[in-house]
């Protein structure tokens, strides 16, 4: 029987768990963090945490834990392969106390939605149970397909949603959760109702040193009102010293935040990546 979904924050928060080795070591650049940041952001979900842990049980189990714990949806990316290092489902597993049982639907799609059909035919039996491995889920768990054309399934225990790490399939995958499911299939609440963020950004010569009293006062007033202040200098640039940005979800809000520090510090409107 699944466990209740934790009591939801003031606003929905994600952490997600990034696992793997080659992650750590530097043999691979991990961009799924910064695909579900923007994903995230364009849906009015906060991601507060990211962790990167490596092809270790008790790192894993450890992780999602705690952050399942502490947000109210927790993703993982990674490990759930045919090698003997894709070790997420059993880390999660052992980590709720679930068993590792073949799913049999993931295994009917695995085999009529693959794309080899010819080299599958060659495998031997070894192979063949290598490959049988990503059918091997934590049971009980709650499993859904997130698009007709891949048969990699989405396991769910609790608020933890595993997904895969390759980032073409994570991006497609993650998409569709994002506008077809998460907030369909989320607990009842007005605020699962989709919120975007809104950035404004604008620039000034001034140094962070000078206008940091500016910045720190306004931050102080419109806290309340979630709205954030950040700043980011820039070096050598010939246009400006920094970067100023304001993220809220009432625009109004924030254009005033925006004019009253471009007034006070001279500031001007800035295009990301200007």
């Amino acid at each position: 029987m699944e466990s209740p979904t934790p009591e939801l924050h003031s606003r929905p928060s994600m952490a997600a768990c990034i696992i793997g080795d080659e992650i750590l070591n530097g043999k691979i650049e991990d961009t799924n963090t910064r695909y579900l940041a923007r994903t995230c952001f364009s849906y009015g979900m906060e991601l507060k945490r990211v962790e990167v842990v490596g092809d270790e049980f008790a790192d894993i189990a450890d992780a999602v834990q705690r952050l399942s714990a502490r947000y109210d949806f927790v993703v993982t990316t990674g490990g759930i392969g045919p090698t003997h290092d894709d070790i997420t489902y059993e880390a999660i597993a052992r980590a709720f106390g679930r068993e590792l049982k073949y799913h049999d639907e993931t295994l009917e799609r695995m085999d009529r939605l693959a794309t080899n059909k010819t080299q599958l035919a060659t495998l031997d039996k070894e192979a063949l149970s290598a490959r049988r491995r990503m059918a091997l889920l934590p049971t009980p768990c709650r499993v859904t397909y997130l698009r007709d054309d891949f048969w990699v399934p989405l396991a769910i225990i609790d608020n933890v949603h595993i997904f895969p790490g390759v980032p073409k399939i994570f991006r497609a995958m993650l998409d569709s959760w994002f506008a077809n499911h998460l907030f369909k299939h989320a607990p009842t609440s007005p605020k699962l109702i989709p919120q975007p963020f809104v950035r404004l950004t604008i620039a000034t010569r001034w140094p962070e040193s000078k206008i940091a009293k500016y910045l720190t006062q306004l931050q102080e007033k419109v806290t309340t009102q979630r709205v954030k202040i950040g700043s980011y200098p820039l070096w050598q640039n010939p246009r400006a010293a920094v970067v100023i940005t304001f993220v809220g979800t009432d625009p109004v809000l924030l254009q005033e935040c925006a004019d009253q520090i471009k007034q006070a510090v001279e500031g001007f409107d800035w295009v990301d990546n200007e």
